[in-house]
């Protein structure tokens, strides 16, 4: 039988995916877990009151061009290893595509660990990511723009700072992220910085979220509205040249090339990689 988990099944939930995942528990990770809990729909299978099989559908929106749809996100798809049941997570999936046909949602996302194994649930590969590493002694040195100052800013404020610009660069079919991700996410992502451009007026024109790992200075999303913005936030990164030894740029943005950061592409190192599936759930709300 399939259940809408409640607070009570958190501790099993928590328990689970900790196993599943190979995470260690703390607080960051406890904090991040719940707030998803309480924010998704969370569908398990129990066996003698065990929780032997999970997945979680996470409602929130899209844009494409302009156009919203209501999307459900289909994530921690786990099954205890005792699970005597070989079609847990079928039935779980069958229950959430009803429950969201029901009401009328349009789409459904995930990240995949299988892509042969989701596309047996009618999703396909629709995203892409760009990875490009370039050794920080190849990359262009550029001048800022005086009209254009950088200011180093707390993840706290980030939905304050950065929420409108992201919405409106992000038009591409991403996600909209509501003010429980923003003040979530550095419970889960807790390396990260965030850097944001401001013109003579204040306005913010751009930012840029990274962090360090080992000799890698890794830009996670970069977002700017003309070329001046450009120029002054990639001056900022490469202030970190003498710290790091290379840059790697991860980003869904097809406009980022190699040639924007090096004069010498070959200098680069850069990959596209299969990323997010998707799949219709109801067409009639596509229309």
């Amino acid at each position: 039988m399939t259940y809408i988990l409640n607070k009570k099944d958190f501790n099993d939930y928590r328990n689970l995916f900790l196993y599943s995942f190979n995470y260690d528990g703390n607080l960051q990770v406890d904090a991040f877990l719940k707030k998803v809990f309480e924010k998704s729909i969370v569908y398990g299978i129990k066996n003698n009151y065990n929780l032997i099989a999970s997945i979680t559908n996470i409602p929130f929106q899209s844009n494409f061009f302009g156009k919203r749809f209501n999307v459900g996100g289909i994530g921690n798809v786990m099954s205890a290893p005792e699970n005597p049941k070989n079609n847990s997570i079928d039935l779980l999936m069958e229950q959430s595509f009803k429950d969201m046909y029901d009401n009328k949602i349009t789409l459904s996302y995930l990240a995949p660990f299988s892509y042969d194994y989701y596309r047996r649930f009618g999703y396909e590969q629709v995203f892409e990511k760009t990875n490009i590493k370039i050794p920080f002694s190849k990359t262009i040195n550029v001048k800022g723009s005086s009209n254009i100052h950088i200011k180093r800013c707390d993840f706290s404020e980030a939905e304050n700072l950065i929420g409108d610009i992201y919405e409106r660069n992000n038009t591409f079919g991403g996600v909209k992220r509501d003010s429980w991700y923003w003040n979530n996410r550095p419970a889960w992502f807790d390396k990260e910085h965030l850097a944001v451009a401001y013109d003579k007026a204040g306005e913010v024109k751009g930012y840029v979220i990274y962090y360090f790992q080992n000799k890698n200075m890794i830009i996670d999303d970069f977002v700017w509205e003309d070329p001046q913005v450009f120029l002054s936030i990639f001056h900022f990164i490469n202030k970190h040249r003498s710290m790091f030894e290379f840059l790697i740029i991860k980003s869904s943005n097809s406009k980022l090339k190699s040639i924007c950061f090096t004069s010498n592409p070959s200098d680069a190192n850069t990959t596209i990689s299969p990323y997010m599936m998707a799949r219709i759930v109801n067409l009639p709300v596509l229309n």
